[in-house]
């Protein structure tokens, strides 16, 4: 009787990871995305499979953006699962995953022993996973003290930037790398280095 509804459970996440990964996605990284789906459901939501559309190639074209993307964190070597909650549509509740200061973005790291667990958390406005040859590098959109500002400014006057991520080996976590190598947003709307 519980096999009838894992096949559709199953269908639509790999539906909803727009597929980030042909194979099954890791326990813990699915028991996540269905945790999204069961909390939309929950608030009388329609949980939509369709991703959310985003500019390309200097804002003239779109594409969709999976809820899950997966890469092999640049570096490291790392197997990385990030997902950006923003992405996540739950007809006529998108206010339950983001709002006007963004979304929670999650990071599912494999450790060396094969188990995959929550790596990052951060409160952010997007990420961008770009593959690089057989690597990938994951930045996260955030702003404010994270990108240096001084003071406690409001969201309006919050500054932001990409901050990449890197493994600490030492705490097997993600963190942000220096912000240095960060990237702001200029007056036009592209980013500078």
């Amino acid at each position: 009787m519980r096999r009838r509804y894992l096949i559709p459970v199953m269908s639509a996440i790999a539906i909803l990871t727009g597929g980030a990964n042909k194979d099954a996605l890791p326990p813990v990284v699915a028991k996540h995305v269905q945790g999204m789906n069961d909390f939309c459901k929950e608030h009388d939501g329609t949980p939509s499979q369709s991703g959310e559309w985003v500019p390309f190639e200097g804002r003239s074209k779109f594409r969709r953006m999976p809820l899950v993307e997966h890469g092999v964190l640049e570096g490291s070597g790392r197997e990385i699962w990030a997902i950006d909650e923003g992405r996540f549509r739950c007809k006529p509740s998108d206010w339950l995953f983001s709002g006007s200061g963004g979304s929670q973005v999650y990071v599912f790291a494999k450790l060396d022993g094969g188990e995959v667990k929550e790596a990052f958390m951060q409160g952010a406005y997007g990420m961008s996973l770009t593959h690089i040859g057989s690597s990938s590098r994951l930045s996260i959109q955030v702003g404010g003290p994270l990108c240096a500002q001084a003071g406690d400014p409001s969201q309006g006057d919050s500054i932001r930037c990409n901050r990449p991520l890197q493994w600490d080996a030492s705490t097997q976590k993600l963190d942000f790398s220096p912000l240095s190598e960060a990237s702001f947003p200029t007056e036009n709307g592209l980013q500078k280095d």
